[in-house]
């Protein structure tokens, strides 16, 4: 690997990603936009007039305390790795970015003298915070689909975004031909002059067209920034801030949008330049729609165009009989047909196997209508596609369609590999992964719930300690002691109820519950052992199969005394067979001890 192919490995990665030199300070070396939204919003302006510095990876990446960093800096220079490292960093408007840090060392030059970070937010913390954007957007989404036409969604989203966002002027400038580009669209604030009129026909070579749109956006907090006479002509226009992000047709360029303040020098914040981001993706694809218009004035595939772009599963249907009457690209792949094939067929025939009745969990009944913009509210949950075997994040709401009619939408994004990597956190956290039942603090904690529980139901507890671990791991190695372990919880288990608990206490303990008084339990242990006998009797193992037990009835409100006193029990039943043992061991080497 060289350094110049970090841009091509992670400039389209929507995680960031820092890579750092390894060497003193770990001088950062490149960043990802997604890592420069967060640290360093303007870098689009540095780069351009090629001051772009990130600094040392301290600087760069501003974590919370110094502890946080000294943690990540150790790992890196002791192993070359870090492994989900959770740690609080600061975005660049001082916003807590609780983020797990994986890192490793790459050769760039045949040796390992560089680190390659990833930072992913470990919580929807920031996600909450930009619910007020993603509402927004969902009201700018939503009117560009109530609008007569292209043309007027155009007019009318600048409108909304640029009263929204609290700027001067908000504007549209498209590609006319290879060398010039036109302003399209103006809005404006009370009191600021259009400028529409003076901008029709501008040569690129006039001003940084190129950049903006190669950088994927031109982010500029006060023009005295900009040192090379640009900003004094930007002055002289009464800007003082501005934002310009590139819209594209796939990857063909099809102009921008620019966000003026000339009211005031602005800090654009890492949600801002989200949410802008958004609005462009939105302006693009009105644009495209605006230009099918202008050819066929079909405003349905318009409208398909907006939707099947997405990457998530979108349709709509009848509030009537349920019926489709879109299927987005996107949803059409997952299912194996075309669009068209899907359209007219009912929502629950297609999404659902072996039904003939609307689902019981329909969120229809749950949307409200919002009389002021003729749509209702959004109904967000969890929901399991099961012809696709998969779990998505869905959100309803009912809107009026390019017919007139009201129609219910779902957009759904997948969710399926979080799901898996909760309950993957979730297993690890409670599972003892050699033997496969509850470790320590997991099985304690079940423990205790049931004991404050009190249902009445009687119930005890058995501290069980396998025998012959120590000699099977001496004699025979850790795989046979491993399996000594196993086997003894196999037997176990086949003699549980639902209800019951085994968790693994120590390294050969094991604390059971049973919902049963302490004379059934104890028959319950007797059955247990005389399985094992037999299993003994084959002699197919170098070890045998056994333990002792302590048994004490599951009753009070102090677990660590019941656990004592099994434990002391258990003791006792070892003790007392501790003379039988040895005297087997003359004539029998595989006897435990």
């Amino acid at each position: 690997m060289e350094q110049r192919d970090f841009g091509n490995l992670f400039d389209k990665l929507q995680t960031p990603v820092v890579v750092c030199e390894n060497r003193e300070g770990l001088p950062v070396v490149y960043c990802n936009e997604p890592a420069a939204l967060w640290f360093m919003p303007t870098y689009s302006v540095d780069i351009l007039y090629r001051e772009a510095t990130y600094g040392n990876l301290k600087e760069f990446v501003k974590f919370r305390t110094e502890e946080g960093f000294d943690a990540v800096r150790r790992m890196l220079n002791h192993s070359g790795y870090v492994s989900n490292y959770q740690v609080d960093v600061v975005s660049q408007d001082y916003t807590i970015l609780p983020v797990d840090i994986l890192g490793c060392a790459i050769n760039v030059q045949e040796e390992n003298d560089h680190f390659l970070l990833y930072l992913i937010k470990r919580s929807e913390e920031e996600e909450i915070s930009q619910a007020d954007t993603s509402d927004q957007f969902l009201n700018l989404l939503n009117a560009s689909l109530l609008a007569g036409d292209a043309d007027d969604a155009l007019q009318l989203v600048i409108n909304l975004a640029g009263a929204y966002m609290d700027v001067s002027r908000v504007y549209i400038f498209e590609e006319i031909d290879p060398n010039t580009t036109r302003n399209t669209y103006e809005w404006c604030a009370e009191g600021i002059q259009p400028a529409i009129q003076d901008l029709q026909n501008l040569d690129k070579k006039d001003y940084p067209y190129d950049h903006i749109i190669e950088s994927g956006m031109f982010i500029v907090e006060d023009v005295d920034q900009i040192t090379d006479g640009s900003g004094e002509i930007l002055k002289q226009q009464g800007i003082l801030a501005l934002a310009l992000i590139p819209f594209f047709d796939r990857e063909v360029a099809l102009g921008y949008v620019g966000f003026d303040d000339c009211v005031r020098t602005r800090r654009w914040t890492t949600r801002e330049v989200l949410f802008l981001k958004s609005i462009a993706a939105l302006l693009g694809t009105l644009v495209k729609r605006r230009n099918a218009e202008r050819s066929s004035r079909n405003s349905f595939e318009a409208l398909k165009l907006i939707m099947d772009s997405s990457d998530d599963l979108i349709y709509a249907n009848s509030l009537e009989d349920y019926r489709l009457v879109y299927v987005n690209q996107k949803l059409a792949d997952q299912l194996g047909r075309r669009p068209e094939e899907l359209l007219g067929k009912k929502c629950y025939d297609v999404f659902r196997l072996h039904s003939e009745n609307p689902c019981t969990y329909c969120p229809i009944p749950k949307l409200k209508m919002n009389t002021d913009n003729n749509r209702s509210d959004t109904y967000s949950w969890e929901n399991t596609f099961e012809v696709m075997g998969k779990t998505y994040l869905s959100k309803d709401t009912i809107i009026r369609w390019i017919d007139g009619s009201f129609v219910h939408v779902q957009t759904s994004t997948d969710i399926s590999a979080r799901i898996r990597h909760e309950k993957q956190l979730q297993y690890y956290a409670s599972t003892d992964t050699m033997t496969g039942v509850s470790n320590r603090e997991w099985g304690g904690k079940q423990l205790e719930q049931r004991l404050r529980q009190n249902s009445g139901i009687p119930a005890s507890l058995c501290f069980l300690d396998v025998d012959g671990l120590k000699h099977t791991n001496d004699h025979f190695g850790h795989t046979m002691g491993d399996a000594l372990l196993q086997d003894t919880v196999r037997m176990i288990k086949a003699w549980m109820g639902e209800d019951d608990i085994l968790c693994r206490w120590g390294g050969d303990e094991f604390l059971l519950l049973l919902e049963k008084t302490p004379d059934l339990a104890r028959q319950t242990i007797s059955e247990i052992q005389k399985d094992m006998d037999r299993e003994n009797a084959k002699k197919e193992k170098p070890y045998k199969l056994s333990f002792s037990y302590g048994i004490v009835p599951f009753e009070g409100d102090d677990f660590d005394e019941l656990v004592k006193r099994a434990d002391g029990l258990m003791y006792d039943d070892k003790m007392a067979k501790r003379g039988k043992l040895m005297r087997r061991r003359r004539t029998d080497p595989c006897a435990p001890g």
